[in-house]
């Protein structure tokens, strides 16, 4: 269990043994949530640049799971080259 005071302006300074197992660091986002019984919750947050915020949608990230998915399960082609690459496809090799 670990212990931290409130300080003046609202800060709260978290241990060290906690910053080190969260991987966070000062100036790192956190989420917080207060549960129905009254705890604090926090979370760790990594913000995204606008310019990559497509990788967020619901598209890509099912596109990706199923991706991640096929990989787990085996369905994979292993190539040297593009074109062996097509060329195993044109065969029926992977599918």
């Amino acid at each position: 269990m670990y212990y931290s005071k409130l300080k003046q302006k609202n800060q709260l300074t978290l241990p060290a043994q906690i910053l080190k197992m969260l991987h966070i660091a000062m100036g790192d986002t956190l989420e917080i949530e207060v549960s129905p019984e009254g705890y604090l919750l926090l979370r760790p947050k990594k913000l995204v640049d606008a310019s990559d915020a497509w990788l967020l949608s619901d598209d890509v990230q099912e596109s990706l799971k199923k991706s991640f998915d096929d990989i787990k399960d085996g369905r994979i082609v292993i190539s040297s080259s593009a074109d062996k690459m097509i060329e195993k496809l044109d065969n029926g090799e992977g599918l």
